[in-house]
């Protein structure tokens, strides 16, 4: 039986406690760019610190991804469904989980972005006697928040799928814990409780939908689960039939 892969609530709040420690440094020289000295050096600075920061996070938190790779190369379970390809399908499909990365980052990103410039510029209208300094410290966290962000994006999503889309192994293996490429060691979509499963034809082709929910609580105590739908270009000659009985 595949277990949950996931850090426990000690390892939760040492990663926390160290993350406060990279990112309180980070908000403050931020402010102080913002306020004091806008300059190339300390921006490509500041850059360079939050990306290095983001890559010493994300192996903190990508602890248990490790662990699971290592039990699920080593076979101890079986994957729910393994999705084999034809070479041009594979490729074809690839490319397709990079377009739909990019549309959706890309949105989420341009919107950040209209909101930081509008910081920006009510932050120069108004001038420091009017919290002309706060807007103009937020403007500058969302700009330098997109770059790291789409820096991250870039290393962590779009140059693994190519990597993918090359690799000979034309298969996407399905678990309990997400849709991953075993030999690539990448993660398409980690799941978290998955609530619907099945076929949706989108421009004449199959798709697997699944419907994932991710499961949390209010201060109040009301429910504040999120739903996520995920697509997957199923190939010409899997069988969803085979796949619902698994």
């Amino acid at each position: 039986m595949e277990e949950r892969y996931e850090l426990d609530i000690i390892q939760s709040l040492i990663i926390i406690m160290f993350i406060l420690g990279l990112v309180c440094p980070l908000l403050l020289w931020i402010g102080y760019i913002a306020i004091k000295s806008k300059t190339y050096v300390q921006l490509a600075g500041c850059y360079v610190y939050a990306v290095a920061a983001m890559v010493i996070i994300r192996k903190l938190i990508r602890e248990p991804d490790k662990r699971f790779f290592v039990a699920a190369q080593a076979k101890e379970f079986k994957a729910k469904a393994i999705f084999r390809y034809e070479p041009q399908e594979w490729r074809s499909v690839i490319e397709e989980c990079i377009a739909q990365q990019k549309a959706k980052h890309f949105k989420a990103m341009g919107i950040t972005l209209a909101i930081a410039f509008t910081a920006l510029v009510l932050g120069l209208f108004l001038g420091k006697d009017n919290d002309g300094e706060f807007a103009l410290v937020v403007g500058f966290t969302l700009v330098l928040g997109v770059a790291v962000w789409a820096t991250g994006f870039y290393i962590y999503m779009v140059e693994p799928l190519k990597k993918v889309k090359l690799n000979p192994n034309r298969q996407w293996h399905q678990y309990q814990y997400g849709m991953v490429h075993l030999e690539q060691k990448f993660t398409l979509k980690k799941f978290a409780h998955i609530k619907t499963e099945g076929r949706k034809i989108k421009n004449a082709k199959n798709y697997l939908y699944i419907e994932d929910e991710t499961r949390g609580t209010s201060v109040d105590g009301y429910d504040m689960n999120i739903l996520r739908k995920f697509y997957l270009r199923l190939p010409e000659n899997f069988s969803l039939k085979r796949y619902k009985e698994l």
